[in-house]
């Protein structure tokens, strides 16, 4: 026997090597693929590596990074875009209204900023000339504002560069021109302004009517309810005090001769309840007339009529009933 080790079947060795043909194929692939960026001269490559900024890759050429998953690239371009026509309506000092249509191109001045700080660049861009359009009218009056001319559109632009570099957007715009529409266009508007403010006076005008007569009847009433109550209180103190004096009076008497004092009350007590009472004088021994006769308990009283009076004897005084 021979002691030389056994050498692999050379098929055996043949697939190894095909292996691994295979796999350094597709690995350069995915590098050619995803490891390289050609960038023209205005274009920017992005590079995060696990969602972070790790570099930018610009200037003409081929670049090179990480493939993809390790790496990702976004491409932006510094070349100036259009962004779409926009419309804003904006008021001047003297409250005159225009119209105003712009359009224009603007620039990627930061990519990062650019690419991974807004949703939509047009959107920034079109909100930043609106806004600037804004600020610029009501700094002017509408005669002045409609013959701004050329220079709107050039204080816009630096208007709405300051608007955009403040919020850090990386955007600049490169291009804007600016239409304004006669407030002639917009008389109809005006005239439904003019009417709706005519109709709020008219309004405010007969509430503040309103309001003025109902204060007055108010005003009426409660001095009609004040006399009223300060005429009642004086007359109430009025019968208070006369009532009070005649007390004090009739006390003082009392003390300097109360036998006399309480006959005169009872006296005219007396006469103050029989002064209403009708009296009848009658024999002690006949019956009362039907007249006069006390009804049974819960009997209706008939009407009353004069009786002649009986016979008085002459053999006793007369009682009282």
């Amino acid at each position: 026997m021979s002691d030389e080790p056994a050498r692999p079947p050379r098929r055996r060795r043949g697939r190894g090597l095909f292996s691994l043909f295979l796999i350094a194929a597709f690995a350069g692939a995915w590098v050619a693929l995803y490891g390289f960026v050609e960038l023209a001269d205005d274009e920017v490559a992005l590079v995060t590596r696990g969602g972070r900024l790790v570099r930018e890759l610009e200037g003409p050429g081929r670049h090179v990074h990480w493939p993809f998953p390790i790496e990702r690239r976004f491409l932006l371009s510094r070349a100036a875009r259009g962004f779409p026509e926009g419309r804003a309506s904006v008021v001047t000092r003297d409250a005159q209204l225009f119209e105003a249509r712009y359009s224009g191109r603007y620039r990627v001045d930061d990519p990062a900023a650019a690419r991974f700080g807004l949703r939509s660049a047009e959107g920034a861009v079109d909100i930043a000339v609106g806004a600037a359009l804004a600020a610029l009218a009501t700094e002017h009056a509408g005669e002045g504002f409609a013959h701004l001319g050329a220079r709107l559109a050039d204080m816009t632009r630096r208007a709405a560069d300051t608007w955009l570099r403040e919020r850090g957007t990386g955007l600049r715009i490169a291009s804007l021109s600016v239409d304004l529409e006669a407030p002639s266009a917009v008389a109809e508007l005006d005239a439904e302004i003019a009417d709706l403010q005519s109709r709020r006076d008219s309004l405010a005008a007969a509430t503040r009517e309103e309001t003025e007569a109902l204060l007055s009847a108010a005003r009426i009433r409660a001095l009609d309810v004040t006399t009223a109550a300060r005429l009642e209180h004086d007359a109430l103190v009025s019968r208070a005090s006369g009532e009070a004096a005649r007390f004090r009076a009739l006390a003082a008497e009392y003390r300097r001769a109360p036998e006399v004092v309480r006959t005169r009350i009872y006296l005219e007590t007396m006469e103050t309840i029989l002064g209403s009472a009708r009296v009848v004088v009658a024999d002690p021994g006949a019956p009362l007339p039907a007249a006069v006769a006390p009804s049974p308990a819960g009997a209706p009283r008939g009407p009353s009529t004069t009786a002649p009076p009986p016979a008085v004897s002459s053999g006793a005084p007369p009682e009282a009933p």
